[in-house]
């Protein structure tokens, strides 16, 4: 069987927040801060895995989403229409 779509999506997210910390020159530590969470949490997030084995996808809750896009001063379609692009050539299941 192929990649979960949570395991698709997730280096999408670390890529995607990333760039929008830097964009906002914000370091990791003061990403987490305004996001609410913590900064082990948030390199998580930019790394696209919740364990240090790499095994296990990032699958950050709404409530994180919704605080990673305040925090960053863009709306959540924005982050949600990212995520979910499906350049040509993805192998992305469907839905």
């Amino acid at each position: 069987m192929g990649e979960s779509r949570t395991a698709q999506i997730a280096p999408r997210l670390a890529v995607l927040v990333g760039k929008w910390r830097r964009d906002a020159g914000l370091n990791q530590f003061e990403a987490a801060e305004r996001i609410g969470v913590d900064r082990v949490t948030y390199q998580r997030l930019e790394s696209g895995f919740n364990d240090s084995g790499r095994e296990q996808p990032t699958n950050p809750t709404l409530s994180t989403l919704l605080g990673i896009a305040s925090a960053m001063d863009r709306p959540l379609p924005e982050l949600i229409a990212d995520l979910m692009f499906d350049p040509p050539g993805s192998n992305m299941p469907p839905e």
